[in-house]
């Protein structure tokens, strides 16, 4: 008995380590040196100003950074100049009257006026200097939720949670969150909740905290391929394997559970009550227990278009949509006495319009159809008449800057937000006129690759993509980014997976279950901004219009200033169109050039490098070799040692025949095959990252980016954006044989 105690109290006591060792807070990590404009690389204070600009205090100058680029200041020749004598910034300062001081090593303080940007001589305009507030590098920080961030000069970061009393400890040999050196020299938290931290010798490391508070959890391990709101509140879910839940509006209580061979991409109730299912490969679904079941037939006219279905849509003048992932658009209508539906097809002109992802109404009732040719927007009454009927949006008439759009969604002051894949989102009002567009380049958003919109009631648009949320105030045009990471697969979003629940909560989809979010703790601060026409007085507006008219305006002072305008804004249009183009030639002429270089760096397959040269015994080991990787490409534990025990030879001995025979060692000739593998389906699939990493044996989705790189010479996003330049991927997996595609047959 007491044997059994003391392993229990043993095991207690293991499991409590382990916890501590567990991170308590998460962060990503992002190096900032003079590599990327920064004007030294030992930072000794970090600063906000008023503005929002980050400020840094060097060894050698003054750097201002706004998050795309640095803009540095440093001692001038001459000494007797106002602004800075010595290079060497020791702290910095801004005043109530937005004035920076900075105090440089030889004792001497300058002053930038940051409203003009221009120093100025403080002494001479009388203006009495603060003195050094801090003499010390600011070296522990507290943030929000009351921890305390402590840094070294050569132990790391600290960050201590006094209500929880985990203190947790970050080097560069920490196993999660390495940081790239233990020396630091100061901390600073902005506004934003972003940690900047200045290193001795190595830049500036900013992290971006993970943030996990007013978030919850649901259905975790399920990766989510339907999250949305139905028409009598209650909130539908479905997973990839084909499970369908039915929850309430809060997703409080499950209401009903389903199990389908199919996954269901779309659920609708139509007015009359009735449920519509879309699959995904399995036809439409109508009715309630028992339900009709229409499919495609090719021979038969008025079925449904295609049999994976991504969007049922009922409109305001009662008719009824289906949007097919390959067939176009169809409209269902009622034939017969037993109510059987007959299916008539739009939008089924060319491959890309025939990919429907997603339909809108707007205020108008005119609606928008999301495909892999842009978005239509049509009047349904006259496009029904006509079909030539449409506004188009896409990149052939520059209304879009990508073709495939894969999600759209009606804000609640009318305006449509579009998704751009790899491109941001673009904001139109009805009429069809671009009012903004949002990219990851111009404006900060978390990723390139939008996936849903929802908007909370306040209303701010929260944009899932790829990996990470972003919030976009439509008052301000802020956008805030987050990772809300109970694991990584937690921040990678499904598409069209998203709904604001009846309590206010947002729920988002991921490949690892549901995120509920409380917008309520992430909005303080955030302010919308009213305008005039907003503002009654007695239900009356005080607004009024003024025309001004101008006799013989083109002779005005004014009609020159709007020519010049006018010329200056087609020469800057002029240059810009120039360079791109020179651009993109040199683009083309240089993957021309590598082309060979990469095919044959990327090729794991012998016969390509060595056919000429095996024998008849080592064909038969190339052979076997091939086929036993092809059985095992998605498994991520399949090591060396099992190959070689697969190949019925001691590890010594097989490793020396693969470096013989092929050139690689086993593990990179494996890597290389799982490396090739990915590249086909990312080239021929529509599946996200993560999905191809886990077919090919490579858990994290991140691991296969970097390698991705390292071979390739580009991302997985940016070969799969080339590779659509010439052709679309498939939206599934090719059913050539996995070990004909791993050797090129």
């Amino acid at each position: 008995m007491k044997r059994y105690t003391e392993r229990i109290v043993a095991t207690l006591v293991a499991l409590v380590f382990s916890l501590t060792l567990w991170p308590a807070t998460e962060f990503q990590l992002q190096q900032l040196t003079t590599a990327d404009g920064l004007a030294n690389n030992t930072v000794r204070k970090i600063m906000q100003d008023s503005y929002g600009r980050i400020w840094a205090a060097t060894s050698n100058g003054l750097s201002r950074y706004d998050g795309r680029k640095f803009v540095n200041y440093r001692a001038m020749h001459d000494k007797s100049h106002m602004g800075l004598t010595d290079q060497r910034v020791m702290n910095i300062y801004e005043d109530n009257e937005r004035r920076l001081w900075i105090y440089q090593r030889t004792g001497d303080v300058a002053c930038l006026d940051l409203r003009t940007d221009r120093f100025i001589d403080f002494e001479a305009q009388h203006i009495a200097m603060p003195g050094d507030p801090e003499g010390q590098p600011t070296t522990w920080v507290g943030d929000s939720r009351g921890r305390i961030w402590r840094v070294t000069d050569n132990d790391g970061l600290y960050v201590e949670d006094p209500s929880t009393g985990i203190s947790e400890h970050f080097t560069t040999l920490s196993h999660t969150n390495p940081l790239p050196t233990d020396a630091l020299k100061c901390i600073f938290i902005d506004s934003d909740g972003v940690v900047w931290i200045g290193t001795d010798n190595l830049g500036i490391s900013q992290l971006k905290v993970m943030q996990n508070d007013g978030v919850e959890y649901m259905l975790d391990g399920e990766n989510i391929r339907m999250l949305l709101s139905l028409a009598n509140g209650s909130i539908a879910i479905g997973s990839r394997n084909g499970d369908v839940w039915i929850y309430d509006s809060t997703l409080t209580t499950c209401l009903e559970t389903m199990h389908h061979d199919f996954n269901t991409y779309y659920l609708a109730i139509s007015s009359s009550g009735t449920r519509w299912r879309g699959t995904k490969g399995d036809g439409l679904y109508v009715g309630n227990k028992p339900a009709v079941h229409y499919l495609h037939t090719d021979s038969v006219d008025g079925t449904l278009a295609h049999n994976e279905i991504y969007a049922i849509h009922f409109d305001s003048n009662g008719h009824s949509w289906v949007g097919t992932f390959g067939g176009g658009l169809c409209v269902a209508e009622e034939e017969g006495t037993d109510g059987s539906l007959s299916f008539t097809t739009f939008l089924d002109h060319d491959y890309g319009s025939r990919r429907i992802r997603a339909i809108v109404e707007d205020s108008l009732s005119h609606l928008w159809i999301a495909t892999s040719h842009g978005v239509y927007r049509l009047n349904p009454t006259l496009f029904m008449a006509d079909t030539t009927q449409y506004t188009h949006l896409c990149t052939g008439n520059s209304t879009l800057q990508s073709e495939e759009v894969r999600t759209l969604f009606r804000a609640s002051d009318g305006t449509i937000y579009i998704s751009e894949a790899g491109e941001g989102f673009a904001i139109f009002d009805t009429g069809a006129h671009l009012v903004r567009r949002i990219t990851e380049q111009t404006d900060s958003l978390v990723n390139s690759m939008v996936q849903c919109f929802v908007e909370d009631a306040d209303g701010m648009i929260w944009v899932s993509t790829e990996f990470g949320i972003s919030r976009y105030n439509p008052f301000t045009h802020r956008i805030t980014n987050y990772f809300f990471s109970k694991n990584m697969l937690t921040n990678v979003y499904s598409e069209n997976c998203g709904c604001r629940l009846a309590d206010g909560r947002l729920a988002f989809g991921t490949n690892n279950g549901v995120v509920l979010i409380d917008p309520q703790v992430y909005n303080a601060g955030e302010r919308s901004q009213l305008s005039r026409s907003d503002v009654t007085i007695d239900g009356q507006s005080p607004r009024h219009d003024i025309i001004y008219i101008m006799r013989q305006w083109w002779n005005s002072p004014w009609a020159v200033a709007i020519y010049i305008v006018v010329v200056v804004a087609v020469l800057v249009w002029w240059l810009r169109v120039r360079r791109n183009t020179h651009r993109y030639n040199r683009l083309v002429h240089t993957l021309k050039t590598q082309r060979e270089s990469i095919r044959e760096q990327f090729s794991t397959d012998v016969a390509l490098r060595r056919k000429a040269n095996l024998d008849a015994a080592d064909s038969e080991f190339v052979s076997r070799i091939d086929a036993i990787v092809a059985n095992h490409i998605a498994d991520s534990r399949f090591t060396p040692d099992h190959f070689a025990a697969e190949m019925s030879m001691g590890r010594t001995t097989f490793y020396n025949n693969m470096r013989r025979i092929t050139g690689y060692a086993p593990r990179e000739y494996i890597t290389r095959k799982r490396i090739k593998m990915a590249a086909h389906l990312i080239t021929t699939t529509t599946h996200t990252i993560a999905e191809i990493s886990d077919r090919v044996g490579i858990e994290d989705p991140l691991y296969l980016s970097r390698l991705f790189r390292k071979i390739y010479g580009c991302s997985p996003r940016e070969w799969r954006k080339n590779a659509s330049k010439h052709t679309q991927p498939d939206a599934t997996i090719s059913s050539q044989p996995v070990d004909d595609i791993l050797n090129g047959r």
